[in-house]
């Protein structure tokens, strides 16, 4: 896609984690203003086209407007698949397929998963309540601290602990699994992601990365 290529190649190559993650920051911009161009007028666009084919229908006996009827009717429907597409990627929910013509259920799914997926409020440790972006984002920030915050036991206790638990693993599969991950290691995940889950926060869909 011309969008994506044209965002990606400005500023040059990229050579580090923070030069991808500012490119596909570059990427969300020019695409969210692509779609704003090509899917924000759609909805008039499809009443539209609907009403002018139920007024060429009613003028159907005029020689030669049938074809024309055929050809509004072909470019209806090109707008009503890229309708529901849209909404389906939205939606995330991937286990229908495209051509079931759902796209009020589509947009029905889009809007419960945002519903369900905003968070209201939290509350601390200390039965605080907080509503406020920078609060929730404090207490989720404390709780997984904590959460996941060593005790830094000695290697004696450890030991201890261990002594009557039989290793199953080899020194082969320690040396494996201590292996840093190679491009083909990356891909194959990355491949193997379904096309319309968002792995990350920045919502970009697995298949963006599986096509560019």
């Amino acid at each position: 896609m011309l969008v994506v290529r044209e965002a990606w190649t400005a500023g040059g190559l990229a050579s580090s984690l923070a030069d991808i993650k500012g490119k596909l920051s570059v990427c969300a911009v020019h695409l969210k203003g692509w779609s704003l161009v090509k899917f924000g007028s759609l909805k008039r666009a499809i009443l539209s086209l609907q009403k002018e084919v139920e007024v060429l229908l009613l003028q159907a006996h005029i020689r030669g407007s049938m074809a024309l009827v055929q050809a509004k009717e072909k470019q209806l429907e090109g707008l009503l698949e890229r309708e529901e597409i849209y909404w389906k990627q939205r939606s995330r929910a991937d286990w229908l397929l495209a051509g079931d013509q759902n796209s009020k259920f589509f947009h029905a799914q889009a809007s419960a998963r945002k519903k369900k997926n905003t968070i209201v409020s939290l509350t601390d440790d200390n039965g605080s309540i907080h509503t406020s972006p920078e609060g929730i984002s404090i207490t989720v920030h404390q709780y997984f601290s904590s959460l996941f915050n060593s005790t830094n036991p000695s290697v004696e206790d450890i030991e201890r602990a261990t002594r009557g638990i039989e290793s199953r693993l080899t020194v082969q599969m320690n040396d494996w699994l201590d292996d840093m991950f190679s491009f083909t290691d990356v891909k194959r995940a990355v491949f193997e992601l379904r096309s319309f889950k968002a792995p990350d926060p920045d919502g970009f869909h697995a298949i963006f990365f599986q096509k560019f």
